[in-house]
């Protein structure tokens, strides 16, 4: 087994300072970096009053400008090979010099880093296509000798070559083992690949993604604890050693789990998502900080612990430290992304720990702290305070997030490793940040089986959400599959604003929604989800029609999130009545969750509907004149449905439900709905 830290303090001593997060500055390597983006030209003098960016204009402005000194830094081509362009994120400011030693010069952390960014930064930048392929090159050439989809987690210059296993300054290609984080990072990429640019060109990116990301569940994983290992070095450790279930919480990638699980259908990868927030919870509960260590191990009593001083790299070991700086976003931007609880948990406990520390000044974040809140350190690094930036409006002040990005953005280059994490943080910040797929409910039922709905609709975006069938009537109709509070992420790039350009560039003569018509009746309320009360208030606005197709009963045999097959059945007759009052020729868009838009599919061919072929559903979401407000009338539906939620509801639950159980499940639900009403009209008044 190879211990990373030996090998670093060897090529340190050799080599002298690494250009990593600890730097604080950057030099020029004899290796011809690529080009810039764009090449900008001096600008002539003129009299125009440069114009003034709104906030958001800004902080994409600030993405834009770093990424630009980060690609032409850090991105190189490896001259050794000639017969293809490999790329790769150099770590090393060092080169190899003819000495008896090889040069350590890139990590798989740095290139999983790299691989991510290019992705993100696809619609701005011509070349990123063609440097990812590169970088992909590099990924295949440089193979783990354990897991065989797996990446070896460093490559050191000896002359001639970048060669694999040289831990110990070796001048021969070796034996390379991975690291966890740089796995799931290159993984998560090549998805994201797959998204962009689809894998019928050189690289079958999703066909690699998923050997890739069986070898890590297989390699990366222990399968007693469903935590993640230390890289697949450790998968044949011996049960009892110190680091048979070693886990690092920097690899607690959260986002990228349930991704993992979308790919491969794999559940496993969800048993690791919930053991990993489960250990989170923990840390939380015993320590109220937020502030996880480097390493952690368990303990004879089979809990997780901060590991011991030197455990596998430094005496921060069980501390927060070079590592765990990365936890505000590796797990903070799942709540970003998905709004998981346990993620907002973990953001409100950390931020307010900070906060206090900090005494409300992020310029007071250092490089160092014990678990229970105790500074370390007198020194700021860029990798420490960038992570907070990924959950700087999360349940702090105004003051705290400007200041933070403030001091982001205008920190001096910081090394690889700071200014890597950085280019990251600045996309998040942006609402740039791409995902691979829009996740439909884990769990859907049908005809009286629980099934996963992910193995019958496969992975999705909203372009797979989308259908036109022709009805025996002539209709053209429309099904279009909806993601109810996941629209206000904006990560998902599936937001309100693509319903209201679907809406206008269909035109429709009629729009069917998944709200209860006895609600609005006797309420004159919309009981479906937020898009639903949107979809509603647009059509009004401009003169759409609108019907309603939902239909659940409140009764001791139900429960308020059943879907089930006599729903859909339900469901399908509500639509099939309209339609029928409806005249021939007509244009009707039908809006309702991902579960019904599969459900209700095999009934449309049933009642011999023909679907008709979409040649670019993409474009049925673009509309670039279109600016995206709320309808006038939003905030007074927001408000009638919570007052139905309040009072009309649960007269009716009270009246109908006799099981107290049941009826306690049904109110809580709509109490849980006000809720988030309250919080949806917090934001339209904003």
């Amino acid at each position: 087994m190879r211990k990373r830290i030996t090998a670093l303090i060897i090529a340190i001593c050799i080599l002298g300072t690494l250009m990593t997060g600890c730097g604080s500055g950057t030099a020029e390597v004899a290796s011809e970096p690529v080009k810039e983006v764009t090449e900008v030209p001096t600008p002539e003098p003129t009299d125009e009053v440069p114009v003034e960016l709104s906030k958001e204009e800004q902080i994409h402005q600030n993405m834009l400008d770093f990424y630009d000194m980060w690609k032409t830094g850090y991105i190189f081509k490896d001259e050794y090979v000639t017969d293809q362009d490999q790329y790769y994120v150099r770590y090393s400011r060092e080169e190899y010099k003819g000495t008896q030693f090889s040069v350590p010069v890139t990590v798989s952390e740095a290139h999983g880093y790299g691989m991510l960014i290019l992705a993100n930064m696809s619609d701005y930048d011509p070349e990123a296509h063609e440097i990812f392929d590169g970088m992909a090159r590099y990924y295949n050439a440089h193979r783990s000798s354990i897991g065989p989809h797996l990446m070896s987690w460093m490559q050191a210059d000896n002359g001639t070559a970048l060669i694999d296993g040289a831990d110990d300054g070796e001048m021969e290609d070796g034996e390379g083992d991975s690291a966890t984080d740089g796995d799931m990072d290159v993984a998560y990429a090549l998805l994201l690949a797959d998204r962009i640019w689809g894998s019928d060109g050189e690289f079958d990116y999703k066909a690699m993604a998923i050997d890739m990301i069986n070898d890590i569940m297989e390699y990366d994983v222990n399968h007693d604890t469903w935590m993640t290992n230390l890289g697949d070095w450790s998968y044949d450790v011996e049960p009892g050693s110190k680091y048979y279930a070693a886990t690092r919480p920097s690899d607690f990638i959260m986002t990228h789990m349930p991704a993992f699980y979308t790919a491969t259908g794999d559940e496993r990868w969800m048993k690791v998502y919930d053991s990993t927030y489960e250990v989170i919870e923990q840390f939380i509960d015993e320590y109220g900080t937020g502030l996880l260590p480097d390493f952690m191990v368990l303990d004879e009593n089979g809990k997780y612990v901060a590991a011991d001083a030197f455990f596998l790299e430094d005496s921060t070991d069980g501390q927060y430290a070079y590592n765990s700086c990365r936890t505000p976003w590796r797990i903070g931007l799942d709540y970003v992304l998905t709004g998981n609880e346990h993620s907002k948990h973990f953001i409100d406990t950390l931020n307010s720990t900070m906060m206090d520390i900090c005494l409300g000044n992020p310029n007071a974040i250092v490089a160092g702290y014990t678990i229970d809140g105790e500074k370390k350190s007198s020194e700021e690094e860029l990798c420490f305070t960038a992570p907070f930036l990924v959950i700087a409006d999360i349940g702090t002040t105004e003051e705290w997030e400007t200041k933070l990005r403030k001091k982001v953005v205008k920190r001096p280059r910081g090394g690889y490793y700071g200014d890597s994490i950085k280019m990251i943080c600045l996309i998040i910040d942006a609402d740039s940040y791409k995902v691979p797929y829009t996740y439909p409910s884990r769990e859907v039922s049908f005809e009286g089986e629980n099934i996963n709905s992910e193995t019958l609709l496969g992975p999705m975006t909203k372009d797979d959400l989308v259908a036109s069938y022709t009805t025996l009537k002539n209709q053209l109709v429309y099904s279009v599959g909806t993601i109810h509070d996941k629209h206000l992420v904006k990560a998902n790039h599936y937001s309100l604003s693509d319903l209201q350009n679907l809406v206008s560039n269909l035109n429709p003569d009629y729009i069917f929604i998944e709200s209860r018509p006895e609600a609005k009746q006797n309420a004159d309320a919309i009981d479906g989800p937020l898009e639903m009360i949107f979809l509603y208030c647009f059509a009004e606005e401009n003169n759409i029609p609108v019907r309603f197709i939902d239909s659940w009963e409140i009764s001791d045999d139900e429960t308020p999130t059943s879907t089930d097959d006599l729903r859909d059945n339900e469901i399908f007759k509500l639509i099939n009545r309209n339609l029928t009052e409806i005249d021939e020729n007509k244009t009707i868009v039908i809006f309702y969750g991902t579960d019904h838009f599969y459900f209700q599919k095999p009934r449309y061919e049933k009642a011999g509907w023909i679907e008709n072929n979409i040649d670019n559903a993409k474009q049925l979401f673009e509309n670039e004149g279109e600016t995206f407000t709320y309808p006038g009338s939003m905030k007074s539906e927001v408000l009638k449905s919570i007052e139905y939620y309040t009072e009309d509801l649960p007269e009716e639950i009270e009246e109908k439900v006799g099981d107290r159980e049941i009826r306690e499940e049904y109110l809580t639900a709509a109490s849980q709905k006000v809720e988030a009403l309250q919080g949806y009209l917090d934001l339209i008044e904003g």
